[in-house]
């Protein structure tokens, strides 16, 4: 019966949620943190768990498709480079946990202390996050072999990555105001909570790489 259920919530994930989240962040963005907001109440974390899922295969799929661009990959061990992939793909996993706790903090403060809200509103992040990776790998793997990238392809990535930090400070905005309606707290306290995520995300991932370089070195 459990496996039927997962099965049926997966299958519920790719053909309607997906879809409809998809949709959502294009034609009335706003309207799809209301949404989850609204129907944070009673359902199940299917969808924001199938989503984190998704999240780490495409960033293990984007690493081994850098990998193999860079040449790196012929000078691997298929064990490293699968331990390669997989640390790759929870780098963003972590981020998304600090983000959660850190706007459930802000949600917390307004008298809001529901962390199930908080969770579902992560999915629209990971869509983003996604939606922008696969974007920018592909204008990596479509760039010549030699040669460092031309002025348009830098402009288009930092472009890509301003779009992406500006749409996840506007998401926990819109999701403060849904909960609070104190427009003053939500247009402060979104950078912040975004900003110390990406802070917090980079200092754990350093402390990582640190460590395990200590322990080759020893």
């Amino acid at each position: 019966m459990e496996q039927n259920n997962n099965g049926g919530s997966l299958s519920k994930f790719f053909q309607k949620d997906l879809k409809a989240i998809f949709k959502s962040l294009f034609t009335k963005p706003s309207s799809c943190v209301e949404n989850l907001v609204r129907d944070a109440d009673g359902a199940s974390f299917a969808t924001p768990l199938w989503m984190l899922l998704l999240t780490f295969l495409v960033t293990m799929l984007v690493s081994w498709l850098s990998l193999i661009k860079s040449g790196l990959i012929g000078w691997m061990e298929s064990g490293d480079i699968f331990g390669a992939c997989f640390k790759s793909g929870l780098m963003p996993l972590i981020f998304i946990a600090i983000l959660t706790v850190l706007q459930f903090v802000a949600m917390a403060i307004k008298g809001c202390s529901d962390f199930k809200l908080a969770f579902f509103n992560i999915t629209p992040h990971m869509m983003v996050y996604c939606m922008m990776l696969l974007l920018m790998t592909l204008i990596m793997m479509t760039m010549g072999s030699k040669g460092d990238p031309n002025t348009f392809v830098i402009i288009l990535v930092i472009a890509i990555m301003l779009y992406s930090f500006t749409w996840g400070i506007g998401n926990i905005r819109q999701s403060l105001m849904a909960i609070s309606g104190d427009d003053t707290y939500a247009w402060w306290m979104a950078p912040l909570v975004f900003g110390l995520s990406i802070a917090l995300t980079v200092l754990i991932i350093k402390g990582i790489i640190g460590s395990q370089l200590d322990m080759r070195l020893f």
